[in-house]
């Protein structure tokens, strides 16, 4: 499986760093080339801090040993003092640079994201693969302690700077005797494992735990919510809540005891081992070296601060390089993201200014991994004007049909036609304009009022149509007396001044945005169900009001909210199985007659003919 870096994983399921690290060293000199010229000045700068360290020591004994005046030893320690000092705040500085470059890489990366969420195939989207492998991606870009996406800007400069320093201090250590570079070597090496092994753990813990994370996340994200925490509070669910919550961390605990057990008996004692080779066979030759004459106690300060140096980049190496891999692993998640096949751009057809007609050719359709069908061999025709009502219990197919009629799925058999046309010969984009659709599940983002109606950029909306958009709407003068009026910003998350509306007032306001698009064909999808069924059929004759030259849609389980449409498809078992109007099916005493009487028991209302809001 090959993925937008370029990677393939391999039959054990490993990541190949190559392609990875091209991809983002790619962006990274796309996007901001010049700050690969700080690293090249911070590479230095971390040789010479412990480098001059080690030296310092050395240089002041041999002065004192030589003789040298009071003030000769002041100006040395000044001068080194002075170097340090540079170094100690031109070093960070550097780092800051870098931490914004990369901070601004990963703002890239989560648009990139962005703009992929938006354009993958809506089927993909919907489907438990596109789900898990957008959660996968999430660390690249979204994580919120730790981003691979920005983690590799330092990965990066620590692992140079470890290189480097590594065969800069080994090149000292070389000069004494090639015997110490190889003992310390051997320590490096059992640290290196060691690093390993708490690599391997990460990966392992983080497979292990992320079910528990998720459920975590999801408890604690409804308890943070206004409207969860009505129910919370009004069925006492704060003792379930909790005992839900301390068994998933006590999984947890359970399963990162384990590990942890597992990385001190893999990790500790090898680290253990390594540091007392390392620091052992250093005394043991850098002491030799002294009693034998080779070198002065002075050397031997400067030659064991090298041995700790050298260690230090190997430390920095591992780390940096166990990094560097979690960097690529969650590279190739994203790069797996962003290979989800995206929405079709259709055929080449422009989408036509008005729809005469609206066929179905005995379509059918099959969600991927089901084995039976949703909808089953269905055919109709609409024509201008019409109001179509599709009914239902829930689970009947009734928005699948509008999936279907929106372009979002394929049909498995079967065609949809618009002008007698197949809806696969017109452009997607220009498709989609055709369609002025209210979902149960609807946004609102945290722009202005106008742009939230209007849907475009500000200023950019025409003013007249959408002063009479928000009349018809019955919200315009309330929001004109707004401090802001139109320009009152929405979704309170965001902004403190936001305005805060009523259920009846949004779903007043999605009203709006349907007649501001006017598009020929309009579609409800069960936006209402939250309301009662009176508010949803005064809503629905609003709609229908305003709507009266398109062809127009009205989905619900609610029967009676319909009954005001010309023809009502009810849909059983993914067929059309009652078709008429409301009088007529009921005049039938068959499933739709059964399920009006039964819904009716709960609400006998006169629903029809009203002006008023809701």
């Amino acid at each position: 499986m090959r993925s937008k870096t370029g990677a393939k994983k391999d039959a054990l399921g490993k990541v190949p760093l190559g392609p990875n690290i091209r991809y983002m060293l790619g962006n990274w000199k796309k996007w901001d080339g010049k700050s690969m010229w700080l690293v090249a000045l911070h590479v230095p700068t971390q040789i010479a801090l412990p480098a001059l360290t080690a030296l310092i020591p050395k240089l002041m004994l041999d002065a004192i040993n030589g003789g040298w005046t009071p003030g000769r030893l002041i100006i040395m320690i000044a001068l080194f003092s002075a170097m340090i000092a540079f170094l100690s705040w031109f070093d960070p500085n550097l780092q800051e640079q870098l931490k914004v470059s990369a901070q601004l890489a990963r703002m890239r990366y989560r648009v990139m994201a962005l703009r992929k969420i938006m354009r993958i195939d809506y089927q993909t989207l919907e489907s438990e693969e596109g789900r898990a492998k957008l959660e996968k991606a999430k660390d690249f870009c979204f994580g919120g302690r730790w981003s691979a996406g920005e983690e590799f800007f330092s990965c990066t400069r620590g692992l140079l700077s470890a290189v480097f320093g590594l065969l800069t201090f080994a090149g000292l250590i070389t000069r004494l005797t090639p015997a110490l570079l190889g003992v310390v070597a051997i320590g490096c090496a059992l640290e290196a494992l060691a690093s390993w092994l708490d690599n391997r753990f990460f990966f392992r813990s983080r497979d292990s735990l992320n079910p528990v994370y998720m459920h975590l996340d999801y408890i604690e994200g409804i308890s943070h919510q206004p409207d969860p925490g009505k129910d919370i509070r009004l069925y006492n669910l704060r003792a379930l809540l909790l005992s839900t919550m301390q068994k998933a961390v006590a999984l947890h605990d359970k399963v990162q005891s384990k590990l942890s057990r597992q990385t001190v008996a893999g990790t500790l004692n090898l680290r253990t081992l390594a540091s007392l080779l390392r620091e052992a066979g250093a005394y043991y030759f850098l002491v030799r070296a002294v009693l034998k004459g080779e070198i002065t106690p002075a050397d031997f300060l400067f030659y064991f601060g090298i041995v700790m140096g050298f260690s230090g980049m190997v430390m920095a190496l591992t780390g940096q390089w166990a990094t560097l891999q979690r960097c690529c692993r969650t590279c190739q998640h994203f790069g797996e993201y962003l290979a989800l096949p995206e929405s079709a751009s259709g055929g080449t057809l422009p989408a036509p200014e008005s729809v005469e007609t609206i066929e179905f050719r005995h379509v059918t359709f099959t969600y991927q991994g089901a084995d039976e069908p949703v909808l089953r061999d269905l055919s109709f025709s609409i024509t201008p004007g019409e109001k179509i009502a599709i009914v239902g219990l829930n689970g009947a197919g009734k928005t699948t049909l509008i999936k279907l009629l929106c372009g979002f799925y394929p049909t498995t058999s079967g065609e949809i036609l618009i002008n007698g046309v197949n809806i696969q010969a017109y452009e997607r984009e220009s498709y989609f304009r055709l369609f002025g659709a209210v979902f149960q599940d609807f946004i609102f983002l945290p722009l202005s009022v106008a742009q939230n109606v209007s849907m475009t950029e500000k200023g950019a909306e025409d003013k007249d149509q959408l002063d009479e958009c928000l009349r018809n709407a019955g919200l315009l003068d309330k929001l004109l007396a707004l401090p802001e009026g139109l320009d009152s910003p929405m979704v309170k998350d965001v902004w403190e001044r936001a305005v805060n509306f009523s259920g009846g007032e949004r779903q007043r306001l999605l009203l709006a945005r349907a007649l501001y698009k006017d598009a020929p064909v309009l579609i409800l999808d069960e936006p209402t169900a939250a309301l009662d069924p009176i508010a949803e059929n005064r809503l629905y004759e609003k709609y229908a009001k305003f709507c009266a030259d398109k062809i127009s849609f009205f989905i619900s389980h609610r029967i009676a909210s319909t009954r005001f449409c010309g023809r009502i498809f009810y849909i059983e078992n993914g067929v059309i199985a009652e078709e008429g109007d409301h009088e007529e099916l009921l005049a039938r005493g068959e499933a739709y007659f059964r399920l009006f009487e039964t819904q009716s028991y709960y609400y006998r209302k006169e629903l029809a003919g009203t002006e008023e809001d809701v």
